[in-house]
């Protein structure tokens, strides 16, 4: 595929005749099946033919190359330039990956082994998520979030000495909360709390720890009900689906999530799920699995023809069969819920609109609100919002203010007759 990419006779010869032809090969291949087009591949191979090139004067084979060869290579190429971009040691890093898989040898950081730990880790991770999934049904959501808690704290413990579960005590569990206390909110230790407490009694469980340390994780509060929640009206919501250019495919798959989250209220997790198999185009059906369940909804024929349109003319070809893929390559699924909140701030910009929070639960509260300002009951906003309880719904009482205001009395302002 090399001739795709360059019209250079000599390049196309040197790369051909160079001992590392077939790893440029393969990541253009790669490439090119992820959905990136030749002249992005091209911008992407400008540091490996200079790396090419230099391993080349250094007579370095791919069988002879080291980790030490990358480092002064990468020292040589930094000096030429006044700043390289992330995206340049990325592709770099990339073609690395197939020269240590073809020969073995270790030439790039580990940042995935370094943030997750050492093998050991890895297993007793593995053991946990195994533990969670088959004993403790959780959802699969909770899992993942478990699983990377943990990980996370068992590296944070044995950063400086080797893994055994045997020599975890309290103090870690405090210092490991307190860093983290640094960069998120109460909201996010919570769960950080569960997971810990999840973890410290499956392997006392287990008898890989002498006392059960769940008691010494502790708890944090989250206030809920104290905020008055904001929305946006009807018509700016129309304005949102408005905004998007159906045109561009990016812009058709925008609306498509657009539209479901305005008709259904859906979790952004449960709009990144949708897979393929989900909807039955002859039943008028769509299958919402979220919070450990799965939900039959009717596929209303605004959403239905968003949809059709989306799969027919803007979807990229993607081994995914989740519904919704990135619009530009790689041509993969959405790997976090953040990226339909993207798209709900991206409409917002475009229609000028500031409101105190945005993101994909901006749009799921003023389903709520659009049901409650037209009479509605909170049975109803549970109903269609696919809540466990009515207690959940009822933080949406704050979501009415036509009715908020008539709760308060009126200010007194003769204060005779109170004395």
């Amino acid at each position: 595929m090399i001739e795709s990419i360059y019209s250079s006779r000599s390049l196309i010869k040197e790369i051909q005749q160079s001992p590392y032809c077939e790893f440029v090969e393969k990541f253009v291949f790669e490439h090119y099946s992820e959905g990136y087009s030749f002249p992005t591949i091209k911008t992407k191979l400008i540091i490996i033919i200079k790396l090419i090139r230099w391993l080349a004067y250094k007579s370095i084979t791919p069988n002879k190359i080291k980790r030490r060869y990358i480092d002064e290579f990468k020292d040589d190429f930094t000096s030429e330039v006044a700043r390289v971009k992330t995206g340049t040691w990325l592709s770099l890093t990339r073609f690395l990956y197939l020269v240590e898989n073809k020969h073995n040898v270790s030439l790039t950081d580990k940042k995935i082994k370094r943030f997750y730990g050492d093998k050991k880790i890895l297993a007793e991770a593995q053991i946990f998520e195994t533990y969670m999934r088959h004993d403790k049904g959780l959802t699969e959501t909770s899992i993942v979030r478990f699983k990377t808690t943990v990980q996370q704290f068992l590296v944070f413990t044995f950063s400086k000495e080797n893994f055994n579960t045997h020599k975890i005590e309290a103090s870690d569990i405090l210092s490991f909360l307190q860093e983290r206390g640094k960069h998120f909110c109460d909201r996010t230790l919570r769960t950080d709390g569960s997971a810990l407490r999840c973890y410290l009694k499956f392997i006392y469980g287990k008898e890989k720890i002498k006392s059960d340390l769940s008691h010494a994780v502790p708890q944090f509060s989250v206030w809920r009900n104290q905020n008055v929640i904001h929305t946006i009206s009807e018509d700016e919501m129309s304005q949102l689906l408005h905004s998007c250019d159906l045109d561009d495919p990016i812009g058709v798959r925008d609306y498509a999530i657009l539209l479901c989250l305005m008709r259904y209220g859906l979790r952004p997790i449960e709009l990144v799920n949708l897979k393929l198999d989900d909807i039955y185009w002859d039943k008028k059906q769509i299958l919402v699995s979220g919070k450990g369940k799965t939900t039959s909804l009717p596929l209303e024929d605004d959403v239905g023809a968003a949809l059709n349109r989306y799969l027919k003319v803007a979807r990229p070809n993607s081994v995914d069969q989740e519904v919704f893929i990135r619009g530009k390559a790689p041509h993969i699924r959405f790997t976090t819920s953040g990226a339909i909140s993207s798209v709900v701030r991206h409409a917002l910009d475009r229609c000028n609109l500031s409101p105190s929070i945005s993101g994909a639960r901006l749009l799921r509260y003023s389903v709520a609100s659009k049901i409650l300002n037209k009479g509605g009951t909170l049975q109803e906003v549970s109903q269609l919002l696919r809540h466990t309880s009515i207690n959940t719904s009822v933080l949406y009482t704050r979501l009415d203010m036509n009715r908020l205001k008539q709760v308060p009395l009126e200010w007194p302002t003769n204060w005779e007759r109170y004395s």
